[in-house]
């Protein structure tokens, strides 16, 4: 199942409601994957420095 392919609403999180994880919080599924990606670029950056 892909979530992206579905109606924007139509889907509700694992876990039920109540469930705090960053996905959910930052909204990081379909329209906003690259947030993931520019997430990671940026802690590793940190690190270098």
């Amino acid at each position: 199942c892909d979530v992206c392919s579905g109606e924007p609403g139509s889907w509700r999180w694992e876990g039920g409601d109540g469930v705090v994880s960053t996905v959910a919080e930052w909204g990081l599924v379909c329209g906003e994957k690259y947030k993931v990606g520019l997430v990671q670029a940026l802690f590793f950056a940190g690190c270098m420095i």
